[in-house]
């Protein structure tokens, strides 16, 4: 309250760049341009008054920004990302940071070089509920973690290509990692087996990701933590959970 709108601009209007669309028109802030390689997906999805453009180095070349979204698939991440950062200006990054460790580690680099915020969109850290853990956890040794993530995906046309956004594992487990880490501390070794039988790509098989996978985490503290990942179909129902077994509690 009382802080002037931020002029934002948002990178990649498909189903989560029109999410924050919204959700930022929600809050009062300034959107002043929108950026897509379709550029009339852009245009359709630029609010009254916005900008739209097809590729985001014009876009930042010729806008005055405080914040940009980054919302394209994850093997785009880092361009926007790296020339926003670079030019002081912060970032909202969705998740998984990026599709390769080389641009997850320009990225990471960027953002250490400079004084502008790169935010992450793991949205579970803004909850209440993982401070709670925390708190109640407090004085305690974990010995287990069970996440959990199985359900249908929402329009993501690039999830079913491995090269474009590293299939279930990267985004969607990634969640479950990321929640891991935070209650839990660092992971030294990892065991990931993926499933033969197709949920949700059908006889056709369209893709080439794996439908469901399971991941086994060994921590620095000894504890372990088990991650199950599924892509149902829609109309099924889904869960999402994250359970952890302490030495007093659970």
């Amino acid at each position: 309250p009382g802080l002037p709108a931020l002029r934002v601009a948002v990178v990649g209007t498909g189903w989560i760049g029109a999410e924050h669309l919204q959700l930022l028109e929600t809050l009062g802030q300034r959107i002043v341009a929108v950026c897509d390689v379709d550029l009339g997906r852009a245009e359709s999805a630029a609010p009254a008054g916005t900008r739209a453009y097809a590729h985001w180095g014009e876009l930042l070349a010729q806008e005055e920004l405080d914040a940009v979204w980054v919302a394209t698939p994850p093997l785009y991440h880092a361009g926007p990302a790296v020339a926003a950062l670079e030019r002081g200006i912060s970032v909202y990054l969705e998740k998984p940071v990026a599709r390769t460790l080389r641009d997850a580690r320009a990225i990471v680099a960027a953002a250490e070089a400079g004084s502008a915020v790169c935010a992450v969109g793991y949205q579970w850290h803004g909850t209440e509920a993982l401070e709670l853990i925390r708190r109640e956890l407090e004085g305690q040794t974990v010995a287990l973690l069970i996440g959990r993530s199985v359900g249908p995906t929402a329009s993501r046309p690039w999830f079913v290509d491995r090269a474009a956004g590293g299939g279930n594992i990267l985004e969607r487990a990634s969640h479950q990692i990321d929640l891991v880490h935070a209650v839990a501390g660092d992971v030294v070794r990892v065991r990931t087996v993926a499933a033969g039988v197709l949920l949700a790509q059908g006889a056709g098989a369209e893709g080439d990701i794996e439908d469901a996978a399971s991941m086994l985490l060994e921590l620095e503290s000894g504890a372990l933590a088990t991650i199950v990942v599924a892509r149902t179909l829609p109309g099924q129902p889904g869960f999402y959970s994250l359970d952890v077994i302490a030495s007093e509690a659970r």
